[in-house]
């Protein structure tokens, strides 16, 4: 068997290792950054009935915290700080009961962000300790009485391994503690409060108003990411030493489990360290070929 040959089937191999290898060292990882884009897509075209005038959202407010703290969940009465959240779209009630948490303990920080209108879009980076790894992030849907967009305990770290994406359809929640029932409805404190529900008309039931994109960001490069280096001057020695020829994906089972690594290969400049290829296959940074098949990149057409 040919020494290209061998290394065809060999050289696979060792790159999944080494993925396996930088994978299980970013979970270990203590700590870890996200990124989260709230997309609105409130309109008069998805929800038309009453569509008021102006059409935004507050500020997003949230923190990181742990299973012994709850800041919403429905079935249960608003705090004050969601009281003042859900009516006005004040912040500064809510990130104070957070930071009472913090202080026992149960939370690690808060944070706020762009209020926006609505469609739109805006983001906040935030950082996740795996001690604290549940997110509650809320904003008002206004103008309402006491309506709110939101997610609550939603674990970022699961099972030893960090959520690499979610994405949340954000329906719209009614704080109890508002008796109106249209977008422009004068103030009727509820008295006593309910609890918090989802929000039926005018809004339709089962339109989502907006979603949540929570990705984790990739962390920076590591001895491991480096030492992987060796595998990819083997490949580069490989594509210059050989003719540049097509290896089909069945020339190798490894290749068939791993489309997807070269097809991302097959996008980088000679130059590229091996470490900027594994962000981009884990981010998903990269475009999904067309093929399936490892190609050496004898040409590469132009991406503009």
């Amino acid at each position: 068997m040919s020494a290209s040959r061998i290394l065809s089937m060999v050289l696979p191999a060792l790159i999944a290792l080494q993925l396996g290898l930088v994978h299980a060292a970013s979970a270990q990882t203590q700590t870890a950054d996200y990124q989260i884009v709230f997309d609105a897509s409130w309109s008069a075209l998805t929800h038309p009935n009453e569509f008021p005038n102006g059409p935004h959202f507050s500020p997003l407010v949230g923190g990181t915290h742990n299973a012994n703290v709850v800041f919403w969940e429905p079935g249960t009465l608003a705090s004050p700080g969601i009281e003042l959240m859900s009516e006005t779209g004040n912040t500064s009630t809510f990130r104070t009961e957070i930071n009472d948490e913090i202080s026992t303990g149960h939370a690690d920080q808060n944070f706020v962000g762009s209020g926006i209108n609505s469609p739109g879009s805006t983001s906040i980076t935030i950082n996740v300790d795996q001690s604290f790894p549940e997110l509650t992030l809320v904003s008002m849907l206004a103008p309402s009485p006491d309506w709110f967009v939101g997610v609550h305990g939603l674990p970022l770290f699961d099972d030893g391994w960090w959520v690499p994406e979610i994405v949340v359809d954000l329906f719209t929640y009614d704080a109890g503690t508002d008796l109106g029932v249209t977008y422009e409805s004068a103030n009727a404190d509820a008295n006593p409060a309910l609890p918090i529900s989802l929000q039926g008309f005018p809004l339709e039931i089962g339109v989502p108003v907006g979603t949540f994109t929570i990705t984790r960001l990739p962390e920076p490069g590591t001895a491991i990411q480096l030492l992987m280096g060796a595998p990819w001057l083997m490949w580069l020695y490989r594509r210059r030493s050989h003719k540049r020829e097509l290896i089909k994906a069945s020339d190798s089972p490894f290749l068939r489990l791993f489309p997807r690594f070269f097809e991302c290969a097959a996008r980088l400049p000679e130059w590229a360290p091996l470490g900027l290829l594994v962000r981009m296959v884990r981010t998903g940074g990269a475009e999904k070929a067309a093929y399936s098949a490892y190609r050496p990149r004898a040409s590469r057409p132009d991406s503009g």
